[in-house]
This record gives structure tokens, sequence and C-alpha cells, in this order.
């Protein structure tokens, strides 16, 4: 893990700076919430340093960040690291396991974009190792392994992450939506996902309707 004392202090545009690719690609919702909770000062003061890469990736403070785009602040007070774009991505994981607004699928679908790249090194560790040469597909226990991995950095167990990896293969879009937006649990959305897709949107709205009721009797 890499603490804010390892950065150095930058001061930098909040127009400079940027999501990293995966959050965008996976449309994360949670920046809604943490810029509703940077506009209370008292909660997340805005002159708390925003923590980003050297290439102007934001690796937390995303709020404050986007706030101050919003009041077109020209600069804004930044602690930088030099890190690589999956190493900017592994440091927000981590940093943001227990925060509002990043629940488990959601850090376990962002892990998921390094998978490749984790998979690639494993291949070349043994290949440097002068074992498996010329080898394509990683044997067995690497793939558990490369599976551990993932899980800790979304910081879930490796089960939960083979769900996920079913989950974006088999569920109805709106399920993904649901799970995102943390209305949705992992192990519900693995039962619907053994029915056709049609019926899995059919049975969701109906646990929807049933769960919206219930609350409303309590």
């Amino acid at each position: 893990e890499i603490s804010r004392a390892e950065g150095r202090p930058a001061v930098r545009s909040p127009k400079d700076l940027h999501l990293h690719p995966a959050l965008e690609n996976v449309g994360w919702a949670g920046l809604v919430n943490e810029l509703n909770d940077a506009a209370g000062a008292a909660i997340h003061p805005i002159h708390d340093p925003i923590l980003i890469a050297t290439d102007g990736t934001v690796l937390a403070g995303f709020g404050r960040w986007r706030l101050a785009v919003f009041e077109q602040v020209p600069e804004i007070y930044c602690i930088e690291h030099s890190l690589s774009a999956d190493d900017s991505l592994a440091f927000i994981l981590t940093h943001h396991q227990t925060q509002r607004g990043w629940n488990a699928f959601v850090r376990i679908r962002l892990a998921l974009t390094l998978k490749s790249s984790l998979q690639q090194a494993a291949l070349n560790n043994m290949r440097f190792g002068g074992k498996y040469k010329g080898l394509a597909n990683l044997p067995e226990a690497h793939h558990v392994n490369v599976r551990q991995q993932v899980a800790d950095m979304a910081g879930v167990c490796p089960r939960s992450v083979g769900n996920v990896e079913t989950i974006l293969e088999t569920a109805h879009p709106t399920l993904i939506e649901a799970l995102g937006n943390g209305t949705l649990k992992i192990n519900r959305a693995m039962q619907f996902c053994e029915l056709p897709h049609g019926e899995q949107l059919v049975e969701f709205i109906r646990y929807s309707e049933e769960r919206a009721t219930n609350k409303v009797i309590r």
C-alpha cells in the first residue's frame, strides 16, 4: 500500500485531472455520492489535498475534485504519486475498500480489469524461471493465484470474484446497474443469473417491489 507520505506536494488545475479509465468504463456511480459529500465542507473540507498520479489520474478525493471543477477553482492542492495505470487502480481500490459507494461488486469489477495483466505477469515469471517455455496459457494453480490477487485488491474472498465473473457474463444489464448502485447484492444476483435474461428482469422487478413494500410495512 502506498501512503500519502510517499507522494510529493503539487498544485494542479482541476481541469487537468481525470478519472482512471477503468472507472469510466464501468460507469462508476459513486462520484455522485462523493460530490454530495464534498459539498458539505464540514465533512470533506475543500482544502484537503487530492491524491493524484503523475499523469493526472485522481486517486482519492473525487468529490472535492469535481466540486473544484464545478466551482471553477483555478488551482487545487494535491499529493502526487508516480504510478503506472495499473498501480493507480490498485491504489484506488486499496484506499476505498471501506468507503461508501465502493461496494464489493464495484471493487471486484474494477479489480477484474487488471486480471489480464496479472495473468501475463504470472506467465512471464514462469517463462523467466525456465518453466513452461512457449506456453500460451496459465496452469490452473496460477489461475487460482491470479483470482486470489484480484480478491485481495478488492478486499473480498476469491469465491466472490468468481461469482462476479459469472454475473458479468450472464446477468441482465439492469441487474448489473443495480449491483453497482448497491440495490442488489451479489448472492441474490447469482440466483437471478440461473434464469434467462427476460425472466431475470421480471424476477428482479418483483423482488424490488417486495422489498419496497416490506420497507413501508416496517
